[in-house]
């Protein structure tokens, strides 16, 4: 059963990968459903490493904006974002971005001078020409929350490696470098959950929950929840 709904959830999102990438929605808003390469490069106690995963990521462009927020892409991920074990540590997890802030910073970058607007459609005009072939620079502000759980049995042992400047104790040791991203045609990755086996258990709730009593030594896993690290939503 466990084997079946693992390869349940990964053909839902490759459905979603597999359907038109560019899609006329009713009126100005327009849909494109595409692979997102998240990559890390970080310092471990055994050396720099780079930490790789594709999720799916649904793009949404709107040329009037959203209301309210004057944002003219939205970004969906489903999957998970880029995990690895470090040996006598634990296992180092990296958290979802923001997809609106993240697509708006690219967008950016395509036209540092011009509006968003602008920046926005030139953009998405231009998402079929980038699969596999432009990666992506993320400036530190836009980088997401990295994680250390020293048990991955036990969420109560989560520490905050990034962006916590004066991390100590078991992450002390681990430094995010540089966060990049690249789109691509690549199917989305699978295995955080068979790590963190308690992520598919927790639910709406803080993962803290898990364990069935705060501990006041560690209060951030009261904070997170599963949906930072895995999401099985289809896009």
């Amino acid at each position: 059963m466990k084997n079946e709904s693992k390869l349940s959830r990964r053909g839902l999102v490759l459905r979603a990968l597999a359907a038109p990438m560019l899609i006329s929605g009713c009126g100005q808003k327009h849909v494109a459903t595409l692979g997102l390469r998240h990559i890390f490069r970080v310092s471990l106690p055994s050396g720099e490493s780079d930490l790789s995963s594709v999720v799916a990521c649904r793009v949404t462009y709107r040329p009037e904006g959203w209301p309210l927020t004057n944002t003219y892409l939205r970004g969906v991920f489903q999957g998970h974002m880029p995990f690895a074990p470090v040996k006598k540590v634990g296992l180092l997890a990296t958290t979802f971005p923001s997809g609106d802030s993240l697509l708006s910073e690219i967008a950016h970058q395509f036209d540092p001078g011009a509006s968003n607007s602008k920046n926005a459609r030139l953009f998405f005009d231009a998402l079929p020409g980038l699969m596999d072939q432009r990666t992506f620079d993320v400036p530190r502000q836009f980088w997401p929350l990295t994680v250390l759980f020293t048990d991955r049995s036990n969420p109560l042992t989560a520490h905050e490696v990034f962006p916590n400047p004066m991390a100590q104790g078991p992450g002390a040791e681990i430094n995010v470098l540089r966060y990049r991203v690249m789109f691509t045609k690549a199917a989305p990755s699978v295995g955080l959950d068979e790590q963190l086996p308690w992520l598919a258990q927790v639910g709406k709730e803080p993962i803290g929950t898990f364990a069935g009593e705060y501990d006041p030594r560690n209060a951030l896993a009261d904070t997170l929840y599963a949906s930072r690290f895995l999401r099985v939503r289809d896009v």
